[in-house]
């Protein structure tokens, strides 16, 4: 009897330390939705207990930044353009996790349509800035945008919980080897296997804030083109294109009246004899009055 208050008051103790470690009414459930179904490396982890400061404060070399890049851009030459793409994502360590490439010929009725291709790419955070500077060069870009999330202060707090459950789970383990009654070992199997869950759930929501983390999304579109689209230039640039333009419009009407010119000479060159030779003899008809 006495081992069984014991083994009981044991557990509310643990119970008592989970929630004041937990602080308050957090949701171990995560939404499956949000689940990572591939990609992932273990050894990509951060190791714990490396991030928060004094007072609590997290580091900011230790911060969790999610980034997802969308670039949307053209080509001349397709076939080239997506395997330097593809050669520009192995090269930096990443991966497409999906791709889709639609167009070219239809053997229905014979059509040609210009072909797109989508990507969606993880590029390591440390290589990504020296990804998009290289893939950038290889389309004329007609869109692009970034946003970020920070998840810094969400990833230690699971992971502080995480902590926290592993140590009830130790805790637990002890208590069942010295369990002796039967519905001791069925409570504390209990008990167990929530924990169990828990950490489960904590641990899968952690490995994907670390595949969102360390591998950036890119979401990549590319278009076949004949012509490049022409984007929103720089002040700079309009007045060297104005100029540009200008001087060969310049040029142009120089021609174009030369052609003209040439063109109309004949009408010209006959008046022009005949008038001579009206004036010559007029000249002559005078010398001899």
């Amino acid at each position: 009897m006495k081992k069984r208050i014991g083994l009981i008051l044991l557990t509310l103790v643990l119970s008592v330390f989970t929630l004041a470690s937990c602080g308050g009414d957090y949701s171990a459930s995560i939404d499956t939705e949000d689940m990572y179904e591939g990609g992932y490396k273990g050894d990509d982890v951060i190791e714990n207990g490396t991030a928060v400061g004094e007072g609590g404060a997290i580091k900011d070399e230790t911060a969790k930044i999610i980034r997802i890049v969308n670039i949307n851009g053209e080509s001349k030459n397709f076939e080239k353009t997506t395997e330097e793409i593809q050669g520009q994502v192995k090269d930096s360590g990443g991966y497409i996790e999906s791709s889709d490439i639609r167009g070219g010929k239809s053997y229905i009725n014979g059509s040609v349509d210009e072909r797109i291709a989508t990507y969606v790419i993880r590029i390591p955070a440390d290589k990504l800035d020296a990804f998009l500077s290289n893939t950038k060069g290889l389309i004329n870009v007609t869109a692009s945008s970034e946003s970020t999330e920070d998840v810094t202060l969400d990833y230690y707090d699971i992971q502080s919980r995480l902590d926290t459950l592993k140590s009830k789970k130790t805790a637990l383990e002890k208590m069942l080897e010295k369990a002796e009654s039967l519905d001791d070992i069925l409570t504390i199997q209990e008990s167990l296997y929530d924990v169990i869950e828990e950490i489960e759930a904590y641990q899968s929501k952690l490995n994907l804030y670390d595949n969102k983390v360390n591998y950036s999304t890119v979401n990549l579109t590319v278009q076949e083109v004949v012509e490049y689209t022409e984007t929103e230039l720089t002040f700079g640039e309009r007045m060297g294109k104005a100029f540009s333009g200008g001087w060969s419009a310049f040029i142009e009407a120089g021609e174009n009246i030369a052609v003209g010119f040439v063109y109309v000479a004949p009408f010209l060159i006959i008046p022009i004899i005949v008038g001579i030779v009206f004036l010559v003899i007029h000249i002559v008809k005078k010398r001899k009055k």
